[in-house]
């Protein structure tokens, strides 16, 4: 989360995740008042955790915010 600190604190930002690296995420929201609109450039992988016991529950308040 420190990038998403970081790229929120520039008038222009691009979060990668480079070619050949690979991250698991969580259940993620971003969120804060940023300066500017981010890019998301996904070269590499980014992984949920494995099956879907693992993502929000049908009841849970995020369970409607998805990175597709």
């Amino acid at each position: 989360m420190a990038a998403w600190k970081e790229a929120c604190a520039v008038e222009s930002a691009t979060l990668l995740v480079p070619s050949g690296c690979s991250f698991m995420i969580t259940s993620t929201i971003f969120s804060r008042p940023c300066k500017s609109g981010i890019v998301f450039q996904i070269d590499g992988v980014v992984m949920p955790p494995a099956g879907p016991d693992c993502w929000p529950k049908k009841d849970s308040n995020n369970n409607k915010q998805w990175l597709v």
